[in-house]
């Protein structure tokens, strides 16, 4: 009866502890989690066992940063553009000699 007890308690322990993981920052502990889910699809299964466990790797494991995507700032709708920054913006510019000549609204730009 107690075997039997003991083999209904290790897969609840290891429920939590692993729930205990995935329930982490993944910025924070994103080695930790790769590297568990790595060894485990090679054959080598380091999940922790239990709770106390789960929480000792926590402690003693040393924190990688998850991969950085890049991704270009956004500007906001009602910012003002300052000439001083360089917007990348496709244009084309045309420069004349001579008197400027208006455009098709009669208007001469600088």
């Amino acid at each position: 009866m107690e075997r039997k007890r003991k083999m209904s308690v290790a897969p609840r322990n290891r429920t939590i502890a692993v729930g205990f993981l995935k329930g982490l920052n993944r910025k924070k502990y994103y080695g930790l989690y790769a590297d568990l889910e790595n060894q485990y699809a090679r054959g080598t299964n380091q999940y922790p066992d239990d709770i106390t466990s789960a929480y000792n790797l926590l402690l003693n494991h040393k924190s990688t940063a998850a991969p950085k995507t890049r991704t270009a700032p956004v500007p906001a709708a009602n910012a003002a553009v300052d000439a001083t920054t360089d917007t990348k913006v496709p244009a084309i510019t045309f420069l004349q000699r001579g008197t400027p000549v208006a455009g098709s609204d009669g208007e001469t730009l600088p």
